[in-house]
């Protein structure tokens, strides 16, 4: 029987964390006791430095909401909203000439908070859409941490024009909540559910509104910073490069050493060469970036196995097939009934 492969355990820095605790405490919880519970180790936690699996945010959400009783408590958190909380990510963000610029490195840079999520920003009609991808789903919670990160992304991008601007609509992969009226009142826009993605959606006006923050001379010190927290984040620069470019990349099909390469501003034989200096090659790369994509998705009953398949970069669903079994060790129909009974992808 061919062994199930677990996916690699992503990591997010302790500076989101103590956010996430201080939203806690302004609900009226013990934010500190909620993470120990939810088995933060509070050495690292203590180090703004330090790295923990990103998986707790989830758990530690999901604690809190069940303590106090409000399903929209991630939400009302999500208000309490600090200009550090993306930390060097953030910094940098704040530093662009306007909002699109501000979104583009938001997208740059994620990987300098979580190794976890990444984002991107394509055009659409009218403007373009914000994505945010979590690597990382089948977990208790994952519709808190959804609706916190992004109703917090948000409110940082209102701080950073200066008014409360209000996208033209957002789409959310979990289906639709009874609580739907906080959406509303939070977002104040359109909102859907149950769609193939987690966006924002904003008009090419509001991309170009300028930002109150913006800093061209500090841009390059902050830009630098971020390139130099994701390096630090697990210690593996070109591999969090790398997994952020192939999940941009797999919906237009499976990206080749040579394209990441070129869009790394590298040549092939260095990327392959830097990553096996961090133990890691780029088959392997891609296909861990695959195995926790694919969790997500078959996760999503609105996401069927034919838009998984080009979603992850497949030519064919045969492929697709053998890569689910090879990585859990059952089909994708099986997988999918596993996930929807609340059972850990590796049994």
């Amino acid at each position: 029987m061919t062994k199930a492969i677990k996916p690699k355990k992503l990591l997010t820095s302790t500076l989101w964390f103590h956010y996430v605790v201080d939203a806690i405490n302004a609900m009226g919880l013990d934010g500190m006791q909620i993470a120990r519970d939810s088995g933060m180790d509070m050495d690292l936690f203590s180090l703004p430095e330090a790295t923990v699996p990103d998986e707790l945010s989830f758990i530690m959400l999901h604690k809190a909401v069940g303590i106090s009783g409000r399903p929209d408590l991630a939400l009302q958190a999500a208000n309490i909203f600090k200009p550090n909380a993306f930390g060097a990510m953030g910094y940098s963000m704040m530093t662009a000439p306007t909002l699109q610029d501000g979104l583009i490195r938001s997208a740059r840079y994620t990987g300098s908070v979580s190794q976890a999520t990444t984002s991107r920003l394509t055009s659409v009609e009218g403007g373009a859409q914000f994505e945010i991808i979590l690597q990382t789903s089948n977990l208790p919670g994952v519709i808190q941490t959804v609706e916190f990160l992004t109703l917090v992304l948000l409110n940082f991008l209102r701080w950073l024009v200066g008014f409360n601007i209000n996208p033209l609509r957002i789409e959310f992969i979990h289906p639709k909540p009874a609580y739907v009226q906080s959406y509303l009142a939070f977002f104040g826009c359109p909102v859907h559910f149950s769609t193939g993605h987690t966006v924002l959606v904003f008009s090419h006006e509001q991309l170009a509104l300028p930002l109150i923050t913006a800093d061209a001379v500090m841009a390059v010190f902050h830009d630098r910073h971020a390139e130099e927290r994701m390096a630090q984040l697990g210690g593996s620069p070109f591999t969090l490069q790398a997994r952020r470019l192939i999940t941009q990349m797999l919906p237009e099909g499976e990206p080749s050493r040579q394209l990441i390469a070129q869009m790394l501003n590298i040549n092939e034989r260095t990327l392959q060469r830097r990553l096996l200096a961090e133990n890691i090659s780029f088959k392997d790369v891609l296909d861990d970036v695959r195995c926790n994509l694919a969790e997500m998705y078959l996760a999503n009953p609105n996401i069927a196995l034919q838009e998984a398949t080009g979603l992850l970069g497949f030519a064919e669903q045969t492929s697709f097939n053998r890569a689910v079994r090879r990585w859990f060790n059952c089909s994708p129909n099986e997988m999918r009934i596993r996930l929807r009974s609340g059972k850990s992808a590796l049994g």
